[in-house]
């Protein structure tokens, strides 16, 4: 009301106005009114015969009087009276009495704002203990802001019943308060111009067609709703409510991350509230340090009142009482805020306090008069529950199964009782502020609507939910998850995590497992990994407490194999869980003697040792991979196996067969021009079919034929329109380019693999991109900068166990820095690298590091002992040759004949060299050909 009052200055305002816009639809008496005035009154220290505030106009209304320029200062001063907190209307819960106490709080939330106004934003933490005050406290900030016109404000809440979390479900609420609050036409146009994505869903009447659906990456989810905030704020600074983030889901947790790095300037206040006793939310907790730790965020720790606040509480709430009453409450509640407010009511309701003349005594006025604080907010709660009559416990307690916001239609099957009846005896509890208010209506995918109530805080729905027996909680969910999927119909997919909360806790397991797997793929279409994994994951373990049969067994490796592309993206291509979950997907095929999954688990798993380095053990699988191609005689299959088989005799080194699986015949290039129209499996085997193919030819000394060979792998991918394929293919061109040692196009590509890997969420190629380019950088003379690009990026793949990227950039890092002469990086880098080659049996890069170490020792001015520098490159050209490398040979030999050069035996280096550049036909492009070419010239002088 005061609000209301505020923003129409020196306006009457009539008794039926008032109802009107603070009350609609709501049956309040002309006498409620007249109560509200007088609480705003008391609060603000205001007196109706000579009003400094709030005028009445006798017969007709009231007209507020007061000064409202406090949006003018950059720290508002907020009245003594009103900071201890301001009346809500009936209907929506008192806050007045849980700030009193509050002034320093507030006026460091002002101090947050006026940082937010003058654009620097501004992330927040409202932290304390359930009850303390923290709603209430950023709520009446947030009420005072908005009537001073010193923000817009935006809440989103997050939920605990919904066990297994949906993505962003908080930003949804305050997106779309946002749409349909006074500036929805603003927020529409923000959203259409810079979040499209949330345009189509907070907006679809206005969005027309759907355009993007499976489109948009997590990385771009972050950046629009970042991009979405921030223009909304560019004309009123916004302040966005995060309520209770202890429950948030982890991509919301993200994007608050997100929010407080982004270094550009926004009048963008964020507050988060979370409740200091829970600490399950690892995410949540490490953003939280991390943000800190850099100090990109604020804290506000809220602890209980003192006496002093206690007492001016009560002189207000209930003045004339005794001063001793003060200190005996403070002891009793040990100064907690919900305990002191349900504990004032509780005298009053109990008639242990009486009024007179507008003054309050006790009705004992003994000195050991004791108010008879309960011993937990759950025993205060549960008196007050069993004062209803008993059809409103029963259905309160079905209600808190519900969660903390429900339906009463969906309710109304726990309660057994009809729907319409249910919803008048939750309007009626709402108008009596006992334990729900009324929070909007909810419509329902068949078109009909229904009011939507809410609890007045979360303890009570925890202290309702715990007074159920099992049996009894277990029949509500199993009931309120029935209902729930009947008035979803065929849009229960969207209520998927909410149907499954409620069908496990009902104990109907495979319908929990089934909608957890539904919920897992809405996740991922978002690209939220850690969402996906943690529904699918959730999934598996109900599925696995089911009776062992054969279709158990099914539903268990259907979900293992799922799970696959998400923990691949959170933990990377060499995940232990993966592998794990992989053989155990072998096991349950093997079992059930389902040959196409067994096939697909050991796809998998090939491809987890490969890049773990477990050369031997993939080779192994590749094996294993060609006998059960033959058994399912598929050309598919048999294309599936024979480039895993490549993949790993490449990394073996044996080049002549791995050329030989993964050769491209005229039927397969065809088929590439014609874009193809095989199964999403095949094309992930196709498209390393032709960047392993590029390399082999590099290897084997067909440079030009290798860039070639990217092209149709870059034609291919371009066809079938997938950026994770497309960004496969621009890596391996890259990393020919490294090899052919041409710097711009490095430059040009990595750049181009860089922006691909931040628009898809695609973390793994992003850093392959950042050694590339840190290799160009290094090249062009930028040394310190492009060291630490690689360093950097080496350090990732360590921490992933990513052998297989780890091997591949160590003897770029040595060649590099021996072409600088930084032979201490260099000769750590061949170290490593010759060291994770033995151990890992990979040998495609070791004639190539043995010819590193030759250069080295030369530098180290090692011509004292030629036969270190011999023997070393001579066990290169051996090897480079036995393994058909013209490529290594080449620049084995050309390092060698340098060394012939240097001691006076030209004839000797033209005798090595010679042949083996006159064997290669093309590449003259490259440096490693020019830089032997212009060796050989050197020598015939």
């Amino acid at each position: 009301m005061l609000r209301h009052l505020v923003t129409h200055p020196s306006q009457l305002l009539t008794k039926e106005d008032l109802l009107n816009a603070i009350w609609p639809g709501v049956y309040v008496t002309e006498s409620q009114v007249k109560q509200v005035v007088q609480q705003l009154r008391e609060a603000l220290g205001d007196d109706a015969r000579a009003p400094h505030f709030i005028e009445t106009v006798h017969g007709r209304g009231y007209r507020y009087i007061g000064n409202i320029e406090l949006h003018e200062a950059t720290h508002p001063h907020v009245p003594e009276s009103a900071a201890h907190g301001l009346p809500e209307p009936p209907g929506r819960g008192s806050l007045a009495t849980r700030l009193f106490g509050r002034e320093a709080e507030l006026r460091t939330l002002h101090q947050w704002l006026g940082a937010a106004r003058a654009a620097n934003r501004c992330i927040g933490f409202v932290t304390g203990a359930p009850g303390i005050g923290k709603t209430a406290l950023v709520g009446a900030f947030a009420r005072i802001a908005e009537a001073t016109g010193g923000a817009q404000s935006a809440i989103g809440r997050c939920a605990e019943h919904y066990g297994a979390r949906e993505p962003y479900l908080p930003i949804f609420e305050a997106l779309e308060g946002l749409f349909k609050g006074p500036r929805g036409d603003h927020v529409a146009e923000c959203l259409a111009r810079v979040a499209p994505s949330w345009f189509e869903r907070i907006c679809p009447a206005r969005a027309g067609p759907r355009r993007l659906a499976g489109k948009a990456s997590h990385e771009r989810i972050l950046r629009e709703t970042a991009l979405a905030f921030e223009t909304m704020a560019a004309e009123l600074p916004l302040l966005l409510w995060l309520e209770d983030i202890h429950w948030a889901d982890e991509s919301t947790l993200e994007l608050i991350e997100y929010l407080a790095r982004r270094p550009e300037a926004a009048r963008l206040l964020v507050i988060g509230t979370f409740r200091s006793d829970l600490g399950s939310n690892e995410t949540m907790a490490r953003i939280h340090a991390n943000l800190g730790a850099r100090g990109l965020c604020r804290d506000l720790a809220l602890g209980p009142l003192g006496e002093n606040d206690v007492a001016a509480y009560l002189a207000g709430r209930l003045p004339g009482l005794p001063a001793r009453v003060a200190p005996l409450l403070t002891r009793r509640t040990d100064g907690h805020p919900l305990f002191i407010v349900k504990m004032v009511e509780h005298l009053v309701e109990q008639n242990l306090v009486t009024q007179e003349g507008g003054r309050w005594a006790l009705r004992n006025d003994r000195e050991d008069f004791d108010v008879g604080v309960p011993e937990s907010l759950k025993n205060l709660i549960d008196w007050q529950c069993e004062q209803l009559e008993p059809e409103d416990q029963r259905l309160l307690e079905a209600c808190s199964v519900a969660g903390f916001g429900f339906a009463p239609g969906v309710v109304a099957a726990a309660a057994e009782a009809d729907p319409l009846l249910v919803e008048e005896r939750c309007e009626r509890l709402a108008r009596q502020h006992r334990f729900l208010r009324r929070r909007g209506e909810i419509k329902w995918p068949d078109g009909t609507a229904e009011a939507r109530y809410e609890f007045q805080h979360h303890l009570y729905v925890e202290v309702l939910y715990k007074r159920l027996t099992p049996r009894r909680r277990a029949k509500y969910h199993l009931d309120i998850g029935n209902s729930l999927e009947r008035n979803q119909g065929s849009c229960s997919a969207e209520a998927a995590a909410e149907l499954a909360f409620h069908f496990e806790r009902g104990g109907d397991r495979l319908r929990a497992a089934t909608y957890l797997e539904q919920a897992g793929a809405n996740a991922l279409r978002l690209f939220a990994s850690k969402d996906a994994a943690e529904l699918l994951g959730r999934a598996i373990e109900l599925v696995g407490a089911l009776p062992d049969t054969p279709e158990r067994a099914r539903r268990e490796l259907a979900l293992l194999l799922q799970l696959g592309p998400p923990l691949t993206a959170i933990e990377g291509f060499a995940s232990p869980k993966q592998e794990a979950v992989l053989m155990r997907a072998i096991d349950l095929a093997r079992r059930l003697d389902s040959i196409e999954d067994h096939f697909a688990a050991l796809r998998g798993l090939h491809s987890v040792r490969q890049h773990s380095g477990d050369f031997i053990g993939a080779r192994e699988t590749a094996g294993e991979l060609l006998a059960l191609a033959t058994r399912m005689g598929t050309a598919e299959s048999i294309l599936h196996a024979r480039v895993h088989s490549g993949v790993s005799r490449f990394f073996t080194g044996d080049f002549l067969a791995a050329r030989a699986e993964l050769a491209l015949g005229a039927g397969d290039l065809e088929l590439i021009r014609l874009g193809g129209a095989s199964p999403a499996p095949s094309v992930d085997s196709r498209i390393y079919r032709f960047t392993q193919d590029a390399f082999s030819l590099w290897f084997l000394g067909y440079p030009d034929q290798a860039i070639d060979r990217i092209a149709d792998a870059m034609a291919f991918a371009q066809r079938l329109r997938n950026p994770f394929y497309l960004a496969i293919v621009v890596e391996a061109q890259s990393h020919l380019h490294v090899l052919r040692g041409e710097t711009g196009p490095v430059m040009t590509s990595a750049g181009q693999l860089i922006a691909l890997a931040n628009e898809h969420d695609l973390d793994y190629l992003k850093t392959a991109g950042a050694v590339y380019l840190g290799w160009a950088k290094f090249t062009e003379g930028d040394e310190e900068a492009g060291l630490a690009d690689m360093r950097n990026a080496i350090a990732w793949f360590v921490a992933i166990r990513a052998v297989t990227r780890h091997l591949m950039c160590l003897p770029l890092l040595a060649d590099a820095c021996t072409r600088a002469g930084r032979t201490a990086d260099a000769a750590d880098a061949v170290a490593s690298a010759l060291s994770i080659g033995e151990r890992c049996g990979a040998n495609h890069w070791r004639a190539e590091l043995l010819r590193l170490r030759g250069e080295l020792a030369l530098q180290h001015g090692r011509l004292d002992v030629p036969e270190q520098a011999d023997a070393l490159f001579r066990e290169s050209l051996q090897i480079a040759q036995s393994q058909s490398a013209k490529s290594l040979a080449l620049r084995t030999a050309t390092s060698f004949a340098r060394l012939l050069l240097l001691r006076g035996k030209p004839a000797d280096a033209q005798a090595l060299l010679g042949p083996i550049l006159a064997w290669f036909t093309e590449g003259s492009s490259s440096r490693d050909w020019r830089e032997a070419e212009a060796l050989l010239r050197a020598c015939q002088r």
